[in-house]
């Protein structure tokens, strides 16, 4: 799903997705504010967030198995990535922390 580069803006609520949704591009908008990534859809292969205005504190751990791309770069999300399920590559990622499994 491409609606990345347009003027949305306002908070984004990710619960309501598709569940067969294998690629979302939301970058270069204006949407501002947390973000909840403990519903994405169970099939979602690439999801991006760089560019936004989208901040706090993330909680990285209930990322799908099937997610292979997270992008948040040039965004003021932080967080852990505890458990990176599959081959999760945060591509230029800022204040995220890679956390070792335990």
């Amino acid at each position: 799903l491409w609606l990345d580069v347009n003027k949305f803006h306002g908070t984004l609520c990710l619960t309501r997705l598709p569940s067969n949704l294998k690629y979302l591009y939301l970058h270069g908008n204006d949407f501002s504010g947390a973000i909840d990534l403990r519903s994405l859809p169970p099939k979602i292969k690439e999801l991006t967030l760089q560019e936004t205005r989208l901040s706090g504190t993330t909680d990285f751990s209930h990322l799908p198995d099937s997610l292979a791309y997270l992008y948040v770069n040039k965004t003021d999300l932080s967080g852990e990535l505890s458990h990176k399920p599959g081959k999760v590559y945060l591509v230029e990622h800022s204040g995220v922390k890679l956390v070792k499994n335990e």
